[in-house]
Order: structure tokens, then sequence, then C-alpha cells
């Protein structure tokens, strides 16, 4: 019996014959391409290459010059060692510093998007420091990131970054603040970057932070940040004015592609504690000694012996919440200072603006104080005090002054009015 032949028709050999040997070429080619890759990264040519080619350009970019004391790369995996890396500042001191750098580059994700896309599967920073330092022109000493050409631009993406026990340092008009021992951990990727755990010892005192942003075209982030035994003396912007012990937790959010879309839309809450709370501006005590004198005829230019500093009358809770722009008070602070029991509801900006009410309790021997005696109440008086203007430049309005101005007897009122008319001016 014949045997019967099935009816499909045998497919030449040619054209897979022709794809194998394609395939085996690419193989090849690629074997070559990795092993020049590899004897490149291997050899001193890829320092060399780094110095004189590739940093003078990412010098030039920036505007500061960047430099290494040794490179060193392997292929299997791809890894990048540098260490002694600098970034240079326009004076004697480095904008940035680190001791070693190494990074671990995920071959085919980035080979794949031929270099437009460079994913790193490990960054490790160690040893670095950074000097954040104000000029005397009010800028600060930073390098310029200007947005590359298109046919230069690259994506980024790190998914584990860690930055060990840097330094950061702070000069500003003379005074320097300093974190240490700072540890952080993290991620990035093309669209969302994740900040771990950041944690850095800052004015005796612990700050730890988490965080997490998404990025594309419109970009968004959020934060939770916690202050622990932070002395409030260590921050340039508050020398002079502030210190204490302070702890506090926020968690804020916000999205915008530029500033001010950004603190638009920031909102957030948070509380805080503060201890050995000290006013060292003394300035707002004399303000309020002056309302109040001017509203019982006191000679103007009397007030009563102040100390270097103001004691508030520590521990000090609050609590606000960030919304539009205003960070507005919803657990008022209670300051215990020798005025008076004060407390502080309203709000204040984040343009440092200022809307504020104080509403004080002046104290019998703040008063007596004051007008030698003359007035000394058995209990405290109450008045409010409207704080507006500009951090800056902050105005003051005494309201709700009825029960402060019944205290002083007409005849003491008359005998005042005509002692102030008698006075030389500027008493």
């Amino acid at each position: 019996m014949a045997r019967m032949r099935g009816r499909g028709r045998a497919v030449p050999a040619g054209p897979w014959r022709k794809a194998g040997t394609v395939v085996l070429v690419v193989v090849v080619a690629l074997f070559v391409l990795l092993l020049l890759v590899a004897a490149f990264l291997a050899s001193p040519l890829f320092e060399r290459t780094l110095r004189s080619q590739i940093l003078p350009r990412v010098s030039e970019r920036i505007e500061r010059e960047v430099t290494v004391e040794s490179a060193r790369s392997s292929l299997l995996p791809l890894t990048l060692r540098l260490r002694g890396v600098r970034i240079e500042g326009k004076g004697d001191y480095a904008i940035a510093s680190a001791e070693r750098i190494d990074l671990r580059v995920k071959i085919w994700p980035t080979l794949r998007t031929f270099g437009k896309t460079i994913a790193l599967s490990v960054l490790r920073v160690s040893g670095a420091q950074a000097n954040l330092v104000r000029l005397e022109d009010g800028s600060w000493d930073l390098p310029t990131l200007p947005r590359p050409p298109p046919e230069e631009r690259r994506t980024y993406v790190v998914e584990d970054a860690l930055v060990e026990a840097p330094e950061v340092r702070m000069q500003d008009r003379g005074a320097s603040m300093e974190a240490r021992n700072v540890r952080l951990e993290g991620s990035l990727t093309e669209d969302a970057a994740s900040l771990r755990s950041l944690r850095a010892e800052v004015g005796n005192g612990v700050v730890q932070a988490v965080a997490r942003a998404l990025l594309g075209e419109s970009p968004s982030f959020a934060a939770d940040v916690e202050l622990s035994g932070v002395d409030l003396s260590s921050f340039p912007q508050l020398a002079g004015t502030m210190d204490g012990i302070l702890d506090a937790t926020a968690r804020f959010s916000g999205e915008g592609a530029d500033r001010s879309a950004l603190l638009s839309s920031l909102v957030g809450s948070g509380r805080m504690n503060l201890r050995d709370g000290r006013w060292l501006d003394l300035s707002f005590l004399e303000r309020l000694t002056a309302e109040v004198a001017e509203l019982i005829y006191v000679p103007r230019g009397a007030r009563p012996e102040s100390e270097e500093a103001l004691d508030l009358g520590s521990p000090i809770t609050a609590a606000a919440v960030l919304e539009k722009g205003w960070i507005t008070i919803t657990e008022p602070p209670t300051i215990r200072a020798a005025f008076g029991a004060t407390e502080v509801t309203g709000r204040a900006s984040l343009d440092e603006r200022l809307d504020l009410v104080l509403d004080i309790g002046l104290s019998p021997e703040f008063l007596s104080d004051l007008t030698g005696g003359l007035v000394a109440p058995d209990e405290p008086i109450p008045v409010t005090l409207l704080v507006t203007g500009t951090t800056d430049d902050p105005k003051y309005e005494l309201t709700n002054t009825e029960e402060l101005e019944a205290a002083n007897p007409g005849f003491f009122r008359r005998l005042f009015r005509s002692i102030r008319d008698l006075l030389p001016t500027g008493y």
C-alpha cells in the first residue's frame, strides 16, 4: 500500500540559515563590543578620558569646576568607582565633596534606550560634605543647572540610593549651622522619586523625614518630618530673636511645576512643643509697654526694667494647619511671660504676612512696675493686641482696653496728662 504524503510544503532552509547567521553576527558583535568596553573600563584610558573630556564639559555646564582624585570601573557587573569628588565654589571651599561614589549600571535597560535612560541598580555616596554659602550680594553659591539640548537629555533611574553620614554646613552672614551623621535612603524612577528615610543630627537634636514625589508634567510631592530636641539657637535665621528646644511633627503635600504654584497648593498640618523658650528681641515688649503706657497716661518712654531675654514660660504646645498659603493656628499656644499670660490665635502667610491676635492678661506686677505702683490691680487685666503687617515690619494695635482704662482713676489721668505736657519733648 502506498504511503500517503502530507500536503504541507517543506520550508526552504535558506531564510532560516540567513536569520541564524544574522543573530550569530549580532551576538559576536556584542561580545566583541563588550570585550572592548571591558578593556576600556579596566584601562587607564577610562580615567584619562573622564578627566580630559567628561569632567571639563560638566564643569562648563554647571559653571563650577568638578574634579576627581581617581576613577575605576569594571564590566560585570558594570560598576564605576569615583574617589575624591569635588565641586568647587567661588571661594576657597567646595560646594560639595565625597570621599567615594559607587555606581552600578543596569546594562540592558540602559542599552535598549541607546543611553537616553541611565538605569542604576545601586548608588552609594560616602564621606560626603556640602557647604551652603550665602554670598555678600545675598545670593547662594550654587551650581547652575542649564537645560541641555534635546539630543543630550537623559532620564536617570536609581533603584537603590544611599548617602551615608554626610555633613551639611550653612554659612550665612557669619553664622554657621551644621547637619551631622546624615543618612539618606531613597530611589528614583522615570516618573517618581522616593525618600525612604532621612536622618540627620541638627542643633544637638535629630531631624527625620520620609517623602515621595511624582514627576512628569504634573509633579506633586508629600512628606512627613519629625524634629526631636532641636536647639533653635543653632539656626542663623533665628539668631538674636528666639531660642529654645523644639520637638515637632509635620505632614504636608503640594503640586505644581514652579515655585508659585507649589506654594499656593501646599496643604499640611503640624504640632510643636517648645521647652526653655526665650524671646531675645525685646522690641516687642517695648512696643507693648508703649501701647499700654499711652492708654493709662504714663509718661512716654516709661517702661519696666527688662532683662536680656524674655522667658516665655515653657513648655509651650501648639498645632496649626497649612492651606492656601496661610499657616492657621488650630490649637493656640499659651505664653506665660512676665507681662502676663498670652494666648495666640490667627494666622501667618508663607510670604511673611501677619494676621495674629494676642489675648493678654496684663499681670498686676507688670502694671505696678510700669506705673510706679499707681496702678496695682488685684488680678490680671485683659487686653487684645492685633499684629498685622509683615515679619520684617509688624504693625500693632491694642484693643479691648476698657478694663485697662478703668484701672486708672480720673485723678491720676489728669495728673499724668499735666505732668506729660510739662515734660520736655522725648519723655
